[in-house]
């Protein structure tokens, strides 16, 4: 049994695999230092632990003496690659790539046999495209949904966004409801015309497969046939960690 888990801009989140099987999930927000005595608890001693974060150091060592602490375990750091499990990075520096877009694009090719657009919505919105032979040819990073109410609230005198509505459709009809569906419409129209784009210049098909926190906010918007996979970037790490074994 291998535990495995993505640490991200504010949540720890974490499954075992037993034979490619994931299960037994769980997550917290690592912020909150009441958190971390309750981390794993209850979970069986695993065999081995991989880690998938673009945390702080100081975060991953934290992690890191938290599970030796308790399970006497030495955690395996997984890292982008420029080739691995069949996909090729199209960063320049293919370790810039965040490990959670890595493993994401690694679980994505392994699961669907189609060209891609791969997409997930966090603390910040990713999206690469992925070609059916593995070759990643890039993508873009913009600030989250939350973020970006953030950054409007900040930037803006007189913008208060108690209230802010979810999963709401039309138009806005008060500030609140304009930021909201504003901040949704531009996502959903950047990951159309990146489906398009690609496809285009593909002469092929492209599915987009969308993971991460706040995409049911997202999903309801995009006019692009939509698979969502929720512990995509968990699977992945679990292709990865298998690979590391060999």
């Amino acid at each position: 049994m291998k535990l495995l888990v993505d640490i991200g801009n504010s949540r720890i989140k974490w499954a075992l695999s037993q034979d490619w099987e994931l299960k037994e999930f769980g997550d917290c927000d690592y912020r909150q230092a009441s958190s971390w005595p309750a981390l794993f608890e209850g979970l069986a001693r695993p065999q081995a632990v991989y880690l998938a974060s673009v945390a702080t150091e100081a975060i991953n060592r934290k992690f890191q003496n938290e599970v030796y602490a308790r399970w006497g375990i030495e955690t395996t750091i997984l890292q982008s690659e420029k080739s691995c499990c069949g996909v090729h990075s199209g960063y320049d520096d293919a370790a810039q790539m965040g490990v959670d877009r890595w493993a994401a694009l690694v679980a994505a090719h392994h699961q669907f046999d189609t060209a891609m657009v791969i997409v997930d919505c966090g603390s910040a919105l990713t999206i690469d495209v992925l070609a059916t032979d593995g070759s990643h040819r890039g993508g873009y990073i913009l600030p989250g949904i939350k973020m970006q109410h953030r950054a409007l609230q900040r930037g803006a005198a007189g913008i208060a966004l108690e209230g802010m509505e979810n999963n709401i459709n039309g138009w806005g009809t008060n500030t609140a409801s304009c930021i909201s569906l504003g901040v949704i419409e531009a996502m959903a129209a950047l990951i159309e015309r990146t489906t398009k784009r690609f496809a285009e210049e593909l002469h092929a098909k492209v599915d987009v497969v969308i993971t991460g926190g706040d995409a049911a906010q997202l999903i309801p918007s995009l006019n692009v046939p939509t698979v969502y996979r929720e512990h995509l970037v968990l699977e992945g790490i679990a292709i990865l960690a298998t690979a590391q074994e060999r």
